[in-house]
């Protein structure tokens, strides 16, 4: 140090020039400091946008969609689809949804918009031909099946083996499909079961909770039970139950994302394929079906 000032080390043989070049690393390296810096803030915010997982959906479709009351008293978004897009949200590295509703005829437009990240609402398959959207794996197929006791000799593998039998169908749509193309001679659906008690007709009884004709079918008060197909398969292992057929087809759900948005479909996809048949799977969709 000389005059208050930093004396820099005469260049010599056997000496390597220092002075500049140590000021200009060290500029260097403040400048890739606040670019690290900068680059680092940038992927904090990603992180932040990407914890929570913007879901639309339509209400009331249940048990699918539908408004509940949760655990602290305020009214909320439930049903089967929110329940899975929570799950695999959670395990695609998100830390939980937000569900914004709205009508069906808007999803897509809020989804192109990105005001929605993932549409969850029994989205049939190809419902769309949208452009810009991608469809996930399907995860429910809306079509109906019948169970039965597995502790019972009965064992029909079609519509004609239902002749004279007690039939239970839970929803709507299930009893009206029953009642006009499927079942051999249905005299159509009663809430009372003694009306048929008499006849060589089938009876389809109009149940509107699932563990309530789960509960009949094992006293025998009824022969069968129709329900939507993932939720037959599921009862098998969680019942005394058999699947005994398919009585006809309907539409595939999936969810649905923006087109671009390929990591985000990859991630809900792998986790649906993960999930889908596993016995925590089965839980979640008695859960929903059950009341």
């Amino acid at each position: 140090m000389r005059n208050g000032l930093l004396e820099l080390p005469k260049s010599g043989k056997g000496h390597r020039r220092s002075g500049g070049g140590g000021l200009r690393s060290l500029v260097i390296g403040l400048i890739m400091c606040a670019i690290i810096s900068i680059a680092a803030a940038a992927v904090v915010v990603n992180v932040t946008r990407e914890r929570m997982l913007v879901v639309g959906t339509t209400i009331p479709y249940p048990p699918f969609e539908y408004d509940e009351v949760n655990a602290a008293g305020h009214l909320s978004v439930g049903g089967f689809d929110i329940d899975l897009a929570r799950y695999a949200a959670q395990h695609s590295g998100y830390q939980d949804i937000t569900v914004k509703v709205m009508p069906m005829d808007q999803l897509v437009s809020a989804l192109d918009s990105g005001q929605i990240d993932l549409i969850a609402a029994g989205f049939p398959l190809n419902y769309t031909d949208d452009p810009n959207i991608a469809y996930s794996v399907p995860y429910w197929e809306a079509s109906q099946s019948l169970v039965v006791s597995s502790q019972r000799s009965f064992h029909p593998t079609g519509g004609g083996d239902l002749v004279g039998k007690n039939i239970a169908a839970i929803d709507l749509i299930s009893q009206r499909r029953l009642v006009k193309t499927e079942l051999y001679g249905v005299v159509g659906v009663t809430n009372n079961m003694s009306a048929c008690l008499n006849t060589t007709d089938s009876c389809v009884y109009r149940y509107t909770s699932l563990t309530s004709a789960l509960a009949d079918l094992q006293t025998g008060r009824l022969d069968g039970v129709v329900i939507d197909t993932p939720v037959a398969r599921a009862l098998t292992s969680l019942f005394h139950v058999s699947f005994a057929f398919k009585l006809y087809d309907g539409p595939k759900y999936a969810f649905v994302v923006r087109k671009d948005h390929t990591q985000l479909l990859s991630r809900v996809n792998n986790c649906l394929n993960a999930f889908i048949g596993t016995p925590q799977w089965d839980d979640m969709a008695y859960a929903n079906f059950r009341s």
